[in-house]
């Protein structure tokens, strides 16, 4: 072995493992305490559901909850992100629900065609963009897949009150008030998609900033761990931007509300 091949223990580069992949703090993929869910899955179950679709589930931790509260029930969730849905697929068979729930990498659209017959009960937790280019037509379309007086739980980003441009400036790349909506506006779309409201909840500012911390909490840790390593400067500078963009931009601005529906 020549000495070019030969690196020191303490070379950060050898042997320590990559940036994780931010999130797996998480519990739930939106902004929500156990608590809640607890809530909305008696809400949601009011019905006793045999088929409950979770239309963008993540890794379907709300889904694989639902089900384990309804003995003889079935699952099923889909989404484009396949980490997400192996990390579903793991949780389920942690729970020992693997066999009552179906966990795939498929895009919602290509579901909600192939599927036959409605549902008592459907899930929509942060992911309306699945099924279109609005909430107004996620809603119309979710209302498609749901039997008259089924549940919908519909958990969509509003703003509690409009960003100013510099706050615009400081968010995502183009960033705009057509990103998002106001809380009433949603609600009377919902309406317009024959939905009935039973109840609705707001994201504290407590359940925001675990959500927003949570995505990368591990990723800080592992920067603790791992400060000289090659790629510790660029996950810094990012999570760096990231925290900006979130305390100075939408921090504030944007809420997150859980809308409980039923089909008219």
């Amino acid at each position: 072995m020549t000495g070019t091949d030969t690196q020191s223990p303490q070379d950060p580069a050898v042997g320590a493992s990559p940036p994780p992949v931010n999130g797996l703090d998480l519990t739930f993929g939106s902004p929500m305490s156990v608590a809640r869910s607890e809530q909305l899955i008696a809400e949601l179950t009011e019905v006793s559901p045999r088929t409950v679709l979770d239309v963008g589930c993540g890794w379907a931790e709300q889904l694989l909850r639902t089900v384990m509260a309804l003995p003889g029930s079935h699952g099923i969730g889909v989404d484009l992100e396949e980490m997400d849905i192996v990390r579903g697929q793991e949780r389920a068979r942690q729970l020992g629900v693997q066999g009552r729930v179906e966990l795939r990498v498929q895009d919602a659209g290509e579901l909600t065609e192939e599927l036959t017959d409605p549902t008592e009960a459907v899930i929509c937790l942060g992911a309306w963009h699945a099924l279109g280019g609005s909430p107004a037509e996620a809603l119309q379309r979710l209302r498609a897949l749901t039997v008259h007086g089924g549940r919908l739980l519909f958990g969509v980003d509003h703003w509690t009150q409009v960003p100013s441009q510099d706050r615009f400036d400081l968010m995502w790349e183009g960033a705009s008030a057509a990103d998002s909506q106001l809380l009433p506006d949603v609600v009377e779309a919902a309406a317009e998609a024959g939905w009935r409201l039973l109840d609705l909840h707001e994201a504290t500012d407590d359940e925001w900033n675990h959500f927003e911390c949570g995505m990368t909490r591990n990723q800080e840790l592992w920067l603790l761990e791992n400060p000289d390593h090659p790629q510790a400067g660029e996950l810094r500078d990012r999570l760096d931007a990231g925290r900006r963009a979130w305390l100075r931009g939408h921090h504030g601005h944007m809420g997150f509300a859980t809308l409980v529906l039923a089909a008219a």
